[in-house]
Formats: C-alpha cells, structure tokens, sequence
C-alpha cells in the first residue's frame, strides 16, 4: 500500500491497493533514461503485486531473491553487483531503483553472521515470534543488527556514486516504520496505526557534479531538512530533483521547488498526521474531537 504512494501521485489517503496511473520510473523513461529495477523483495504476493507492476515499467528488471521475506534469502547486499553492472556500462541518463529488503522480520534474516555485533541476538532462536516479548532484548538487538547492516550497504553505494565523477543523486526512504515493544508499548511489527508507524528516515545524497548543476535546488532542499514531509512528496521531489518536467506538474509538492508548500500528511485511515491524538502506550492516532462549548 505504501511504495505506489512514494512512486506514483497516489494519495495517501487511497486505499485502493492498484493505483491507475504509471511511476516516476516511466517518467524517466519519457525523459530518455534508461531505467534498472532490482530487488530483494519478492515479484508476486498479497504485498506485492501492486509494486510489481511499477518494477515491469522499466528498461530492466531483476528479481535477485530466491525467497520471500519470511526466510533469509539473500542480503540486500546482493543489489551491489547489478549495480555496478549498470554504471560500467556509462550509459548517459539512467535511473536506477533498489527495493530492499531492509529491516523486515525477521531481522536476524537480514544480515550476514559479520554483522551480529548486538547481542544476545534472534539468530539460531526457535522461538524467534513477532509477538514473543519474552525475547524483547534479543528482538531488538536484531533489528540494530540489521540496520547496521544497511547502514554498511547505503555506503556502499554512495561509494560507488563517488567514485564515478558523474552527476548523480541518490533518494532513500523508508516505505513504514517499526514497533519494537517501545516502552511499555506491547506491540511489535507494523501496520498497527500508531506514531511509530508513520515516522520513517529519509536520506538525500548527491554528488559534486549535481551541485555544481543544481545549486538552487540543493539550497531549496537544505531549507526543508525540518519541514513537514511525506511519501506523498517523493513522486514530485525526484522528477524535479532530476530536471523533469510536466504538463501539470505540483511543484509546491517538491522539496526542491522554490514554491514549496506543506500539506496535511493524511495517514491511510484518513487521519492527520500531525493533529492527531496519540492514544495509549502504542501512541496510537486518534482523530482531534470537534470542541463543543
């Protein structure tokens, strides 16, 4: 439900699961680049499907995991080769897109032994349960684990970027955040409609070539870094991050407009975000009461 949000002008508050408009990544296609889609997620599945789709609507599309979310598969690492595949390749405009996998559950799945510096840790656990706050330690030191693993995978490639000498940009964010039995909290996982749902990590890297091509759009950018975003922006920030254009384009949608306008970020139970109540331990969002006299 909520990748087609951050690829497509889907609103937030659409609960359809099939959206009926084509990606960015055709839109970059149109503009004459050529388009990569790799991932370590799966291409068919109740939560997958939708984003399949998208993923077909490029050059070229690769499915590199065996398995499915609920085993170990492959790292996200694995996304690197392909990676590096494109760029020897100097082709003059492309886009690439990594679906990883990340921090899903179980989390132990999602990095090499290498990595296991937090422990005790869910590896070699039997009783290794989304809902067994019993092993809340070894829960959540997985879950560091694996973003310690993905912190070395992002570097990786921004290094790679770097040492290309080319105008580049690379955009991350996450698709959903993570309960993990915060305080007293009894929840784990996602999809439970609460604050730690919604709050997810964004990361905007670029390289000098971009800087010295786009200075007005870096200083735009720098302005918003505490403004109330959401995925609902991506879609318009990275066409416009990339110089393309459109008739009807919303540049007071982008983060790099000079127009830029912040909007109510409606959650999928067409809550406000940011004027809701947080209910209970879970912080969960409650729609603001009308006041009466």
């Amino acid at each position: 439900m909520s990748v087609p949000i951050i690829l497509t002008r889907k609103p937030g508050e659409d609960n359809n699961q099939f959206f009926p408009e084509r990606s960015l990544v055709s839109a970059f296609r149109e503009a004459g680049f050529r388009t990569y889609w790799f991932s370590t997620q799966s291409p068919l599945g109740p939560h997958d499907s939708s984003i399949a789709l998208h993923a077909a609507e490029a050059d070229e599309t690769r499915y590199l995991n065996v398995a499915d979310y609920k085993t170990e598969g492959v790292f996200d690492g694995a996304l690197l080769s392909p990676v590096d595949q494109v760029l020897k390749r100097a082709e003059p405009k492309v886009l690439i897109v990594l679906h990883t996998l990340g921090g899903h559950f179980n989390y132990a799945d999602r990095y090499p032994n290498a990595f296991e510096k937090f422990l005790p840790s869910l590896k070699g656990l039997d009783n290794a349960g989304l809902h067994n706050r019993e092993i809340r330690r070894e829960f959540n030191n997985s879950y560091d684990n694996s973003l310690l693993y993905f912190d070395y995978f992002m570097s990786s490639l921004i290094s790679r970027l770097e040492k290309e000498s080319i105008v580049s940009s690379m955009f991350y964010i996450a698709d959903h955040g993570e309960n993990l039995y915060d305080g007293m909290c009894e929840k784990a996982g996602h999809g439970r409609g609460n604050d730690y749902d919604f709050r997810v990590p964004a990361l905007f890297w670029y390289s000098k070539g971009y800087e010295e091509l786009f200075p007005d759009k870096l200083k735009a950018i720098a302005s918003r870094v505490d403004s109330p975003i959401s995925t609902t922006n991506v879609f318009h920030s990275i066409l416009d991050g990339a110089n393309i254009h459109y008739p009807g384009e919303r540049l007071e949608s982008s983060v790099f407009g000079k127009n830029w306008k912040p909007s109510p970020r409606i959650t999928q139970n067409k809550i406000d975000f940011d004027l809701a109540d947080r209910e209970g331990d879970c912080k969960r969002l409650v729609a603001k009461s009308p006041k009466t006299d």
